[in-house]
């Protein structure tokens, strides 16, 4: 026979028209059909909840098989060992099939026991946990070494196709699963079309191919797209070759603010659906691989404009935008649209409210010039005007002048504004000033003379006069000197070792200091009973005031800041304050390097 066709022959329904009639297939329901050569089976939305061994799936010339249609059941194909060995069997026979159709199955089971003749654990030397199916003939289901997991496995399926399959549909597969497999998918070689759209998991298998594969069509519509966007390396290969691809709910906004690159993967792609993805931003290099895409489904979703990412498109001919919030086209994408002619690109935006105020007046225009072929042959698309008020761009268009005629009117009023704003900002500098006269003068002067003793380098003998404590000479002469003198090539003062023997020690500091170009002062814990501190503090602020002293930069511990001396205090605007790391590390260095050679304040 040609055809045998079974959908909804199980009418009948108990209590009511609440629950449909279910049906369990025995022996003796299939005593005929399975005697019989057939082309095409279809026992679709018939009940069936079960089967019994030997009926369902057993017959007596499988090879006549060339499409099969189960969908809108509710029975489970490996439900037990019996049940999935003759599943095995029955596939490994229908060497004809050409397509085969389980989907719209809502079935829900769990802790299913396979027997302990199904599955066998053993540890292994490494203590991994090795699990195998039985197998028959030469097609086994399982075999998979892995470690566990937080009580988890993850098997390896491994599934061989009957070598002729061209389409596979497990649609609206609605059981939940958060199982963590693998797939090894054998004979794959003339499998075109996959559906395996809305099946529930939690958890995408990472997918191999014994051989080449050539799947040209797949929906994915309902899986959500971060449980494989990321994943690369585990879903390349199967998209490799698809040409054209369904992805409608998938969650692709989401997944794409997350960093998925979902494009990526689709490197010889000509069809694609992305609608219902609550989509508003794809980034300008998303279709940079795409270079064979000719028709994108992007309808329902949030876009408010379209998206740039589009014009490195070259051979796209369909883009569909329906439905979404574009409120108008902006200049660059008008450009590439009129640049597409005479390659009659059409544009789909039907659904969208358009903008029709003085800021898209533009693009209303354009709208009814350029050659770009809409989904509304008469451009009659909705348009809002500033007053809320909903028209459409072809009453828009012939009453142009009415409707946007005081535009340039609130053109002029911008310039007027413009110009009065221009005006304070004038004004209001030039009367500071006058006010401000002499103490801008005063500044200038000062930092004119700043800048005119840096340029002339006032030869100074010190580079650097040092002031510390007692407490601190072990650390100031074993590690800042060095620093200083061998590491910057600085000319350093220290007192304990560059004043002359029988000088005045207060005469000696007073010229130490005004010969030196910077005063470092160390503070420590002895620093507040440092009997010469005070005055060599007052000595560099005269110094600093009246000559030529640049800069006096102050080095703390955190522990020692209450140790800083009141005289400091009084000059803290005039002191550079480098506090000191606790460790020994190179932030403190570059931290009074940058004091040392920075432009003066």
């Amino acid at each position: 026979m040609t055809s045998i066709i079974f959908k909804r022959v199980t009418v009948d329904f108990q209590d009511s028209n609440k629950y449909p009639y279910a049906v369990r297939v025995t022996r003796e329901m299939m005593t005929y059909l399975q005697t019989i050569c057939v082309d095409d089976l279809v026992l679709a939305e018939s009940g069936i909840v079960d089967f019994e061994p030997g009926s369902l799936l057993t017959y007596n010339h499988p090879e006549c098989f060339k499409r099969i249609v189960f969908t809108g059941n509710r029975f489970s194909m490996r439900d037990g060992k019996s049940k999935t060995m003759e599943f095995i069997t029955f596939q490994s026979r229908t060497i004809n099939l050409r397509v085969f159709d389980y989907s719209y199955n809502p079935i829900k089971y769990s802790n299913i026991d396979y027997g302990s003749d199904y599955i066998q654990s053993n540890n292994n030397s490494d203590g991994e946990y090795q699990y195998e199916t039985l197998q028959h003939e030469n097609n086994p289901l399982v075999r998979q070494n892995v470690s566990p997991h937080k009580d988890q496995y993850i098997y390896t399926y491994t599934v061989s196709l009957p070598p002729n399959l061209e389409a596979l549909r497990f649609s609206h597969y609605l059981t939940p699963t958060d199982s963590r497999i693998n797939l090894m998918i054998k004979r794959a070689q003339n499998l075109r079309h996959l559906d395996v759209s809305y099946f529930q998991t939690s958890y995408f298998p990472q997918i191999y191919f014994d051989g080449d594969h050539n799947i040209e069509f797949m929906n994915m519509s309902g899986i959500d797209a971060n449980l494989y966007c990321l994943k690369h390396s585990k879903v390349k290969s199967l998209f490799q070759n698809l040409s054209t691809a369904v992805m409608q709910n998938i969650k692709l906004g989401q997944a794409i603010l997350s960093g998925c690159d979902i494009f990526n993967l689709l490197p010889v792609i000509e069809n694609l659906d992305v609608s219902s993805n609550n989509m508003w931003f794809l980034p300008k290099n998303a279709f940079m691989y795409n270079n064979k895409l000719r028709i994108l489904n992007m309808k329902i979703n949030s876009f408010t404009e379209i998206p740039t990412a589009v014009t490195a498109l070259s051979n796209l001919k369909f883009l569909d935008l329906r439905n979404n919030y574009i409120q108008s086209i902006n200049e660059t994408i008008r450009k590439w649209l009129d640049q597409q002619y005479p390659r009659m690109l059409k544009l789909y935006l039907g659904g969208n409210t358009f903008s029709c105020t003085c800021d898209t007046m533009d693009f209303v225009k354009w709208l009814f010039t350029t050659k770009t072929h809409f989904d509304r042959p008469q451009k009659d698309f909705d348009c809002r005007l500033s007053n809320g008020s909903v028209i459409n761009t072809l009453h828009a268009n012939t009453n142009f002048h009415d409707l946007f005629s005081h535009c340039d009117s609130e053109t002029w009023l911008q310039v007027g504004i413009g110009l009065i704003v221009a005006f304070f900002v004038c004004a209001v500098p030039v009367a500071i000033i006058i006010s401000y006269r002499w103490k801008i003068t005063f500044y200038i002067y000062k930092k004119y003379r700043r800048v005119v003793e840096k340029g002339l380098r006032q030869k100074c003998q010190y580079d650097v006069y040092l002031s510390y404590a007692e407490d601190s000479q072990s650390w100031v002469i074993n590690s800042l000197r060095p620093k200083l003198e061998e590491t910057w090539k600085m000319k350093v003062c220290i007192g304990d070792r560059d004043f002359l023997v029988g000088e005045s020690k207060s005469e000696a500091i007073a010229n130490a200091i005004s010969e030196s170009r910077h005063v470092i002062f160390f503070i420590s814990k002895d620093s507040k009973d440092e009997q010469w501190l005070r005055f060599e503090i007052d000595r560099a602020r005269y110094e600093k005031d009246a000559n030529f002293l640049q800069k006096i930069i102050v080095i703390t511990g955190k522990a020692d800041m209450g140790c800083i001396p009141d005289e400091l205090c009084h000059i803290w605007k005039d002191v550079i304050g480098v506090t000191w790391p606790d460790n020994e590390s190179d932030n403190g260095w570059q931290t009074l390097k940058l004091a040392l050679w920075s432009e003066l304040s």
